[in-house]
C-alpha cells in the first residue's frame, strides 16, 4: 500500500462537501415543491416541474457515496482490522441518528402529542423492515399516500451496498474491480429493462429493489478506482467526459420523448443510468480539479454549500418528518397546497427548520458518536508493524553510533 494511496481518502476536500450540499438542496427543492408549491398557473407548473427534478439529488448522493466508500476501502485494504474498522465507523456515523429518529417517531405516534402520526407512518407489519434497513424491498407504490419515512428507502439501499461491497473490494484485485463496476452499471440497467418488460409494476422495480441505485453506486466506485492510478486518470479523462456528455444528451432525448413515442416506464429504466454517467463525470471533475481555483470549485467551496453538505445526513433524515408534522399540526391535507404566499412561507419554514434541526443534532448528539471513530482507526498488518518498529530501531541505533 503506497503512502499516497493511504492518504488519499483521508484528505478533506471542501468541494466534495459542496457536492453533498448540492445533492441535499436538490432533494429539499423536490420534496418542498411537491408538497407545498401549487401549480395553478402555467408558470407555477413549469417551476414545479423544474424543482421536481431535484429527486436526482438522491442519485448524486449514491455516486458520491460509492466514490468515497470505495476510496476508503481501497486505501485501507491492507489494514489488519479492515472489516472491523470499516463497519464500526459506518455504524457510528449512520446508526445513532437513524434509529433515534425511527424509535422516537414510532413512540411519539402512540402519544397524545403525536396524534395523527400513524396515518403517515408505515403499517406495523412493515415497520420491522425499517429496523433491518430493508424498507426499499416493500412492494408499495410511493404515490398511494404520504409516508413520513419515505426517503429512508435510499438509506436502506446504501446500507445493503455497504454490507456487500467491502468483501468484494477485499477479495478482488484493482484491475478486476474497475471492469466489475462498469459491468455492474450496465447490469442494473438490464435488470430494470427485463423486469419492466416482464410487466412488473414500475414503482416496485424502481423503489422496491436495489436496482434504482446500483448503477450510481458502482459508477462512483469506478471513479474511486480510476483516481488512484495516475496513468489511468490520464487515459480515462477523455472517456469519462465523453460518457458524461453522452449521458446528458441521452437524458435530454429521454426527457423529450414522451407519450406513444417512448412510454414513461421505458424512459425511467435508463434515466438512472444517464444520471449515473453525468454525476460520475461531475464527481471526477471536482476531484481532479480540487486544487484549482475555478468558478466551479469556488462555488462548491462556498460556506453555504459546505455547511449544507456537512449537515446533509441530518437534513435528509429530519426534513420529511418535519414537513409531515407541519402538515398534521396545520390540519391541512398533505401537500399543503393553498395560496402561493402561504405555501412559500411554509416551505421556507420547513427548509430553515430542517437545517437548524440537523445542525443542532450534529453538534449535540451525533458528534458524541463520531468522536468514537478514533478508536477504530485502520491498523497496519502485524508484519508491517514489525517492519516499522525495526526501521525505527535501526534509525535510533545508527544515530547513537
Amino acid at each position: 500500500m503506497q503512502p499516497t494511496q493511504r492518504k488519499l481518502s483521508s484528505q478533506h476536500l471542501k468541494s466534495l462537501d459542496g457536492v453533498r450540499g448540492v445533492a441535499i438542496l436538490l432533494v429539499l427543492f423536490c420534496h418542498l415543491s411537491v408538497s407545498c408549491l401549487p401549480s395553478s398557473t402555467v408558470f407555477l407548473h413549469i417551476v414545479h416541474e423544474v424543482l421536481y427534478f431535484g429527486w436526482s439529488g438522491v442519485q448524486l448522493f449514491f455516486v458520491l457515496s460509492g466514490f468515497l466508500i470505495t476510496g476508503i476501502l481501497l486505501d485501507t485494504k491492507e489494514a489488519s482490522n479492515y472489516f472491523q474498522a470499516f463497519y464500526a465507523r459506518r455504524v457510528l456515523r449512520i446508526f445513532p441518528l437513524y434509529y433515534a429518529v425511527l424509535i422516537s417517531l414510532f413512540c411519539l405516534s402512540n402519544t397524545h402529542i403525536g396524534n395523527g402520526l400513524n396515518s403517515v407512518l408505515p403499517l406495523p407489519s412493515a415497520r420491522p423492515l425499517y429496523f433491518a434497513y430493508l424498507s426499499n424491498w416493500q412492494s408499495t407504490d410511493p404515490n398511494t399516500g404520504p409516508n413520513l419515512l419515505g426517503p429512508f428507502w435510499s438509506l436502506a439501499v446504501e446500507e445493503q451496498f455497504y454490507f456487500v461491497w467491502p468483501l468484494v473490494v477485499w477479495l478482488l484485485p484493482r484491475k478486476i474491480l474497475l471492469p466489475l463496476c462498469l459491468a455492474g452499471t450496465g447490469t442494473a440497467l438490464l435488470l430494470r429493462v427485463v423486469l419492466f418488460a416482464s410487466h412488473v409494476d414500475l414503482w416496485r422495480i424502481m423503489y422496491g429493489t436495489f436496482t434504482v441505485g446500483l448503477d450510481s453506486l458502482l459508477a462512483g466506485a469506478a471513479i474511486a478506482v480510476i483516481v488512484r492510478d495516475r496513468a489511468l486518470v490520464l487515459r480515462a479523462r477523455r472517456w469519462i467526459y465523453i460518457a458524461g456528455l453522452t449521458g446528458f444528451l441521452a437524458l435530454l432525448g429521454t426527457a423529450a420523448s414522451a407519450g406513444n413515442l417512448m412510454p414513461h416506464g421505458w424512459r425511467c429504466c435508463w434515466f438512472y443510468t444517464c444520471l449515473s454517467a453525468i454525476f460520475a463525470m461531475f464527481v471526477f471533475h471536482v476531484f481532479v480539479t480540487a486544487k484549482t481555483d475555478t468558478q466551479v470549485q469556488r462555488a462548491l467551496r462556498s460556506n453555504f454549500l459546505v455547511s449544507f453538505g456537512k449537515y446533509s445526513y441530518g437534513i435528509y433524515v429530519y426534513h420529511w418528518p418535519i414537513l409531515a408534522l407541519t402538515d398534521i399540526k396545520f390540519g391541512a391535507q398533505f401537500g399543503l397546497r393553498g395560496k402561493l404566499l402561504n405555501s412559500i412561507a411554509i416551505a421556507a419554514a420547513v427548509f430553515v427548520a430542517s437545517y437548524f434541526t440537523a445542525k443542532l443534532s450534529y453538534h449535540c448528539f451525533e458528534i458524541k458518536f463520531l468522536n468514537m471513530k478514533r478508536f477504530f482507526e485502520p491498523k497496519p498488518k502485524s508484519a508491517d508493524s514489525a517492519l516499522l518498529a525495526a526501521e525505527k530501531h535501526l534509525t535510533s541505533t545508527t544515530a547513537v553510533n
